[in-house]
């Protein structure tokens, strides 16, 4: 049996996990980071609110355009999670200025 691949190339949130599992060096967790916490993860609304994608613009067929994200852009039950999940490798990585951030925008939310 031969089986076929996918590029499967949607740029996500799943960036996070070698940063929260402390197996990314120290370089590689900032670059991380500083994407993760990018305005191509994170959308704020017209009224304040915001949260983080789980899937960023950079990603062919996501719109940055509209206040209220789509289903395919932003999942509202896994969001906020994620937000809480960026928050504590950014506090891990000794940036606190970026756990704050996350903490702020997904309790606005």
């Amino acid at each position: 049996m031969i089986l076929q691949a996918s590029l499967f190339d949607d740029v996500t949130g799943d960036l996070l996990f070698p940063v929260l599992y402390r197996v990314s060096s120290q370089e590689t967790s900032q670059q991380i980071l500083a994407e993760l916490f990018s305005e191509r993860f994170w959308i704020n609304a017209s009224d304040g609110a915001g949260g983080i994608r789980t899937v960023s613009t950079a990603s062919g067929g996501i719109s940055s355009q509209s206040d209220f994200p789509k289903l395919t852009d932003y999942w509202v039950e896994f969001g906020p999670n994620l937000a809480l999940w960026v928050a504590k490798a950014a506090a891990d990585q000794g940036f606190p200025d970026l756990s704050l951030k996350a903490l702020r925008r997904d309790l606005a939310f």
